[in-house]
């Protein structure tokens, strides 16, 4: 159906393009037949009606040759094997699809917008260029989170929708430099992800008082503000993980050491008081009871 419809109008806008040369053509060849001087007659001619010649000859040429390129050069391309290389098809196949791959580029280039902006979408000819403010934000949360979790493993993955200073309680014990920067940037992860008003000033004023679509998109402002607070809490999360891999192996190996060290202290207070209750049964001279051990073992003395 489309391409009936995209056929269609392109069948309209030809004829209708080569009605208007016509007419635009009828007056000056009715001029150039009815003057009786041969001379200015001719020169007439040459000087308005070849330029259509010229043209119309021009368009029937380019279009019998882009239709035999089409066809008979695409059906020299081999059928049993895929194109890797420019060897392994024609040459003029490989010129072909060179020329027709510019020619796309180049449209496609020319179409870019040059002036103006969608919301949420960073502006033509800043570094923002073609970036998506809210899916630049939130890849860069995800990587807050990846080296959350190179920090401390047992940390789990971060849910959707999220609070960042609620996901980071664990680490935030540990380091309160990096509450600031977490509380800040769940002020743009209301914005981002839950979309209702903020304690931000101006994010919450405007979703407040604004019902368009548009009100929800970040803009360039508050992804820089927002950026800001990610780039310091990346930071202090990477001096924490350098320190833990030039001093330390991980969070794990020291929780897995302390509550070994523990248990090898229970294990020694065990036994030496098992031990001393020994020495004095010996010293009393009082016969052993496996009951009294038993007891003891299971927690009942």
């Amino acid at each position: 159906m489309f391409q009936f419809i995209s056929t269609a109008g392109f069948v309209f806008l030809f004829i209708t393009c080569l009605a208007f040369i016509l007419l635009t053509a009828l007056p000056i060849f009715g001029q150039l037949v009815f003057i009786d001087d041969v001379n200015l007659r001719i020169w007439d001619f040459v000087l308005f009606g070849l330029p259509y010649l010229v043209t119309a000859l021009a368009v029937f040429v380019c279009g019998l040759q882009r239709q035999y390129m089409l066809t008979y050069r695409l059906e020299r391309v081999p059928r049993g094997s895929i194109v890797l290389q420019t060897d392994d098809a024609p040459r003029d196949v490989v010129d072909l699809v060179r020329t027709e791959y510019l020619r796309c580029s180049a449209i496609a280039y020319e179409a870019l917008p040059t002036t103006g902006s969608q919301p949420g979408w960073g502006r033509p000819g800043t570094i923002y260029d073609g970036m998506n403010f809210k899916r630049a934000f939130l890849d860069a949360v995800e990587k807050i989170d990846a080296t959350a979790r190179e920090i401390l493993p047992s940390l789990p993955r971060m849910p959707y929708p999220f609070q960042l200073c609620v996901h980071l309680r664990p680490l935030l014990g540990i380091l309160p430099e990096a509450e600031k920067e977490a509380k800040e940037i769940d002020k743009f992860v209301r914005l981002v992800v839950y979309s209702e008003n903020g304690q931000d000033e101006v994010v919450g004023e405007r979703l407040r008082y604004s019902e368009a679509k548009s009100a929800t998109e970040m803009t360039e402002e508050e992804y820089e503000r927002a950026m800001v607070a990610v780039n310091g809490l990346q930071a202090i999360l990477g001096k924490e993980k350098q320190y833990l891999e030039s001093d330390y192996s991980s969070v794990s190996d020291q929780l897995s050491e302390s509550r070994s060290m523990s248990h090898r202290r229970r294990s020694s207070v065990y036994g030496s008081e098992r031990q001393r209750r020994m020495d004095f049964r010996y010293e009393v001279q009082e016969p052993y009871d496996d009951r009294l051990d038993s007891g003891f073992r299971f927690g009942r003395l």
